[in-house]
């Protein structure tokens, strides 16, 4: 298994040297609160224990020299030199984090021995690329002395996605990357941007992450299509309610004032908002007491919400989700991410996750045709430099 030890033996036999800073940002999930963002809503996420690492060192030849670990591809490229897409290969993920910065005004001198490796795996929704991005930003910014803060960092990383995606989506992840704590949840507000931790105790509990191996064909087209749905509906109550966002509503409201929407598409998108928030607020109270069984629930509930009402599952999530709930030792499980394939988390009892593991794969390759991949890992802490 690669690990920073095992990382900087590899940075010196690549460049003969050792590396002067380690940086790691983690993956993130979402754990409660998918589409309610952008709506102004609550979101729950939490960073993750596995993550991606950049292990760097400054050179005095004016290039920037990257590798990875888990790609064999190679760069060299002087740092003078305009960036543009490079044969759609890893590096132009760092190279456009680069470009962000170049744009800003920032003049770089001298160049960089540049090497990252990471643990997430890239076919799960635990955001592998974001995450390179991230960490990439804050080396960038500390090895230059660019002073942005983490959130500066984040809007300056993320802001081309959100606009792709509409505003605010998938940003409570992004809080959790940058201001997540280890055994603590991260409860945001969509419309203020407020954010607090709650404690994420999860005891004999571990998070599992169950990849669908599923491409997500064309979903920012239904992404958008749902994001549109929910405008109709705000736009639709806004005369008579005098709201703002979807959230300033609860269900039996959103009942009382159906007549006024349009059809009943946009009434299944706007009420697993307004439930979605709910939920939200009833897993705080949950966390708060402890009760890591009760929150598992509402995973569940969550779910079913996202395949029935707001329509962003497949059969494949569906079928992980649904046999999760039915093992014993699994509390609790949801589609990750903001939907159409990908993954699924679970809250599965440490010993019970090995078994769980065997059966999930013997079961969903019966039933889909391929294995799924399943790993477990835990509640960590946000980006930072790593302290040898």
């Amino acid at each position: 298994m690669i690990n920073v030890t095992t990382a900087s033996a590899a940075f010196n036999k690549l460049f003969n040297k050792q590396p002067v800073e380690d940086y790691f940002c983690p993956g993130w999930v979402n754990l409660l609160g998918e589409h309610t963002a952008q709506n102004g809503g609550l979101a729950m996420s939490c960073a993750i224990s596995m993550g991606t690492y950049l292990l760097v060192a400054p050179n005095n030849d004016g290039v920037l020299r990257f590798r990875s670990l888990n790609f064999q591809e190679t760069l060299d490229i002087s740092i003078d030199v305009p960036y543009h897409e490079i044969n759609g290969l890893w590096y132009n993920i760092p190279l456009a984090v680069l470009s962000s910065f170049l744009a800003k005004g920032h003049q770089f001198t001298g160049g960089l021995d540049i090497l990252y490796f990471s643990d997430l795996p890239f076919a799960a929704e635990l955001i592998p690329a974001s995450s390179m991005e991230m960490v990439t930003a804050l080396g960038l910014n500390e090895l230059f002395n660019a002073n942005y803060t983490k959130k500066e960092l984040m809007n300056l990383v993320c802001a081309k996605k959100m606009d792709m995606l509409n505003l605010h989506a998938g940003i409570a992840g992004w809080f959790a990357a940058i201001y997540g704590v280890k055994d603590a949840a991260l409860i945001m507000n969509g419309q203020t941007g407020e954010h607090n931790p709650l404690p994420l105790i999860l005891g004999d509990h571990c998070l599992a992450v169950i990849s669908a191996k599923r491409q997500r064909s064309q979903s920012e087209l239904l992404y958008k299509e749902r994001a549109v749905n929910c405008d109709t509906a705000l736009a639709c109550l806004q005369p008579e309610l005098g709201i703002d966002n979807l959230y300033q509503i609860d269900a039996p409201v959103l009942q009382l004032y159906k007549h006024l929407l349009t059809d009943e598409t946009i009434f299944k998108r706007a009420l697993h908002v307004v439930e979605e928030n709910d939920r939200v607020k009833a897993a705080q109270g949950a966390l708060l007491q402890g009760d890591i069984n009760a929150f598992g629930e509402l995973m569940y509930q969550s779910h079913q919400s996202l395949k029935n009402l707001y329509g962003v599952s497949s059969i494949e999530l569906d079928t992980i989700t649904e046999y999760s709930r039915f093992y014993k030792g699994v509390i609790g499980a949801r589609m990750a991410g903001y939907g159409f394939g990908c993954s699924v988390i679970a809250l599965v009892k440490m010993d019970a996750f090995a078994g769980f593991k065997e059966d999930m794969i013997s079961y969903y390759t019966d039933l889909i045709g391929y294995p799924p991949t399943v790993y477990q890992t835990s509640v960590g802490n946000g980006i930072g430099e790593l302290i040898n």
